[in-house]
């Protein structure tokens, strides 16, 4: 089956379900298009990030605030 971006999971799993469906998982045929992309993505990989994370490290008082909570005060 080819991929679908446009499918839901709910659609996804009831053809699964369906007599003659393929069975799981994923069939990469690795050409020499698939080796050149395998090759740029582990590049850049190992390139440094090119602008900073602006990810929370930790819970924040936000998260605990929106929960109700003072702070244990």
């Amino acid at each position: 089956m080819p991929f679908n971006p446009n499918i839901t999971m709910a659609e996804l799993i009831s053809l699964s379900r369906r007599p003659g469906a393929p069975d799981p998982g994923v069939e990469v045929e690795e050409t020499e298009d698939f080796e050149r992309m395998e090759r740029d993505v582990h590049g850049a990989l190992r390139k440094p990030p090119t602008w900073d994370s602006k990810a929370r490290t930790g819970p924040g008082m936000l998260l605990h605030s929106a929960a109700g909570c003072d702070g244990c005060s």
